[in-house]
């Protein structure tokens, strides 16, 4: 009966990763209601300031400084987009955090607000 613990806790040792990084655990948000709120909460934070950014370095917002974001047609529908579904996004978090609104609906807005992210012209993320 040893012999087969043995082997059996050997093989075991097999699948335990080595060297793996430890990655530090988030602090979570004061006043979120779990970890699924604070990253939330994080996620929609770092849309806005994206959002602020591409407002503060738009031509029309500053003056046409040098190196300003003049942008196209195509450009503005999809920076629209963003910051539409970035509106949406922060309604239906609000909804979340107040119990009226579910993880899954949050979860949607906030996949929406990211893809939306990810499809913004280089240079303006």
């Amino acid at each position: 009966m040893k012999r087969i613990l043995v082997t059996i806790a050997a093989a075991a040792l097999m699948y335990v990763p080595i060297g793996c990084v430890h990655q530090p655990v988030q602090a979570p948000i004061p006043g979120s209601i779990n970890a699924f709120d604070s990253s939330a909460y994080q996620t929609l934070r770092t849309a806005h300031d994206i959002a602020q950014s591409l407002s503060d370095q738009a031509c029309t917002n500053n003056g046409n400084k040098p190196g300003c974001f003049a942008p196209s047609d195509g450009q503005k529908a999809i920076v629209n987009q963003f910051i539409g579904d970035l509106n949406i996004a922060d309604t239906i978090y609000a909804a979340y955090h107040s119990g009226a609104a579910t993880q899954q609906q949050a979860q949607a807005a906030l996949d929406k607000v990211t893809t939306d992210q990810s499809n913004l012209p280089i240079g303006v993320k």
